[in-house]
Parts: C-alpha cells; structure tokens; sequence
C-alpha cells in the first residue's frame, strides 16, 4: 500500500518510540519500497521540548521610526 499512495509520513510518539526505532522503521519502509517524505512527532509536552530540541533557530528585530 505505502508504494502506492502519493506521500508517505511517519509518525512517532514523544517518549514513547525511541530514536532508534523510528530509524529501523524508516528502513524497514524504504527497504519495501515506501519512499518517506516527512515525519511527524506527536505528544511534544512543550517543557520537555527544550530538552531534546536541535536544529537552526532565528530570531530577528527591527526598529524604523514612522515618517
């Protein structure tokens, strides 16, 4: 079925499926076939996200006074 849907997405549980199985689950998909276009992650309690957050953030300010 996963090879013949347009998008395919993986979805994984905050503190409950490991790093690791969600890795051997996108193999294991792959393997059969099933190309993963993205991955969700549900259950994020927002205060333990802090502690296992990683990647490129951006913060930006400007000030122009109005003519």
């Amino acid at each position: 079925m996963g090879r013949s849907v347009g998008t395919s997405l993986l979805v994984a549980r905050f503190g409950l499926n490991t790093a690791k199985e969600v890795s051997l689950s996108m193999q294991r998909l792959e393997q059969a076939g099933v190309n993963i276009k993205g991955a969700i992650l549900n259950g994020v309690i927002k205060r333990a996200s802090t502690a296992y957050s990683y990647g490129y953030n951006y913060y930006g300010y400007s000030y122009s006074e109005k003519e």
